[in-house]
């Protein structure tokens, strides 16, 4: 009996329970301070109402009904499937329901994808990167190859000259970083795609954060990128969903591989791998999609971007970011003093209370960087910026951050 050897590269750090550690053992330390948890991952804010009341409905037809006690579609309910395709028609892209697939959360299709290609397929990564990424990908046997994003490239790398893989990372906005891809760039990766007979593989976990900014478009609005694109999605980040766990994939009937419509692959992947998501989720994810639903969401964007500006703004001001606009729940800043990530993290929770979230964790190019959220109240967002700024704008004014 032989195990899959590329499972044991796989870090076996627990990064969270690290954090955890610390912050408890400095609230020991510490039992009258207030701490600011800056690293969360997911929706501070409930899911909206209506949902709530779609679930409830849901429950009781369930109750009433056998078959909605069955294994539920595959794909997803056609109920769902279509509220999707008309959440796309009205930015004037046509999808089909053979191209959606509705999921239990983002992750698993994103690391799920690569079970689709043999070993000997290549994956390049946009570094800093979200770990699954680079897990899924070399605990299937794939070579990986990193193409980084740093200050000097506004955090929003181009593809490659001269180099090319069979499968491409692309996360906008992007995590942990925030940049949004302008859609002059993801033309460029999309047209690199096309001309390198590459899958991309995007993630659109924070498009709700990107729809804030008057000029987003879809990447489906670009023109191949139904050749070349799959785009996972998910009602996690900005909607609530993060315990409910529902997302979908688009998978577009244009991408042919090996005379195989991937969609079909897919599909048959799914069936072997997958049991689908309940019938009251869905109904609560196909509420999330009204016009209530929207307009309650807008609301929590707003919310988050609104924290995420007044954290961006005191470090900038303190000379460790420089990003001009926010997008995106997640803020990305230098460390000061040339601290390594865990230093600072370190350093930022000993004099202030904040919990952050160490650069490292992403990958190499993300040492001697350091992440935070807006998920958060305004009241902990307000409190966060004012200890950050007695913290570090104090240092940046004496010249002490580099």
């Amino acid at each position: 009996m032989k195990l899959n050897t590329d499972l044991l590269k796989l870090s076996d750090t627990d990064f969270a329970a690290i954090i955890n550690k610390k912050v408890s053992d400095y609230q020991y330390a510490n039992p009258d301070t207030v701490i600011v948890r800056l690293d969360n991952e997911d929706a501070y804010l409930p899911f909206p109402n209506c949902v709530h009341s779609a679930m409830q409905a849901a429950l009781e037809e369930s109750l009433n009904d056998p078959q909605l006690r069955c294994t539920p579609p595959l794909r997803g309910y056609p109920f769902l499937i279509d509220t999707i395709i008309a959440h796309y028609a009205e930015k004037n892209i046509q999808l089909f329901d053979t191209e959606i697939f509705i999921n239990d959360g983002a992750k698993c299709d994103v690391s799920g994808l690569t079970e689709l290609f043999d070993g000997d397929n290549t994956v390049m990564i946009t570094e800093p990167f979200d770990s699954v990424y680079y897990h899924s990908s070399i605990s299937s046997g794939k070579a990986v190859r990193f193409v980084r994003a740093h200050e000097k490239n506004g955090l929003i790398p181009r593809p490659p000259k001269n180099e090319r893989a069979d499968i491409i990372y692309l996360c906008s906005p992007c995590n942990p970083t925030g940049a949004l891809y302008p859609t002059e760039v993801l033309k460029e990766w999309v047209d690199h795609a096309l001309e390198n007979n590459s899958l991309i593989i995007y993630d659109a976990s924070y498009e709700d954060f990107a729809c804030m900014e008057p000029n987003h478009k879809s990447i489906y609005s670009i023109e191949g990128a139904k050749k070349c694109t799959v785009q996972v999605c998910s009602l996690s980040k900005a909607a609530g969903f993060a315990n409910l766990r529902l997302g979908y994939t688009v998978i577009p009937n244009n991408i042919v591989i090996d005379s195989t419509r991937l969609n079909q692959l897919w599909l048959q992947r799914e069936r072997l791998k997958f049991n689908g998501v309940s019938y009251v989720t869905q109904k609560g994810a196909q509420a999330a999609f009204s016009k209530e639903g929207k307009e309650e969401i807008e609301m929590h964007v707003k919310h988050y971007l609104s924290n995420t500006r007044l954290l961006t703004e005191v470090l900038v001001k303190a000379g460790l970011c420089d990003q001009s606009f926010v997008a995106s729940p997640n803020v990305w800043f230098k460390c000061p003093q040339n601290m390594s990530s865990w230093e600072c993290f370190d350093y930022i929770l000993k004099n202030t209370g904040v919990v952050t979230i160490p650069g490292s964790i992403f990958g190499s190019a993300g040492e001697g960087h350091m992440k935070l959220t807006g998920y958060t109240t305004r009241e902990n967002a307000s409190v966060a910026a004012r200890r950050l700024w007695q913290l570090l704008g104090s240092s940046s004014e004496t010249g002490a951050v580099n």
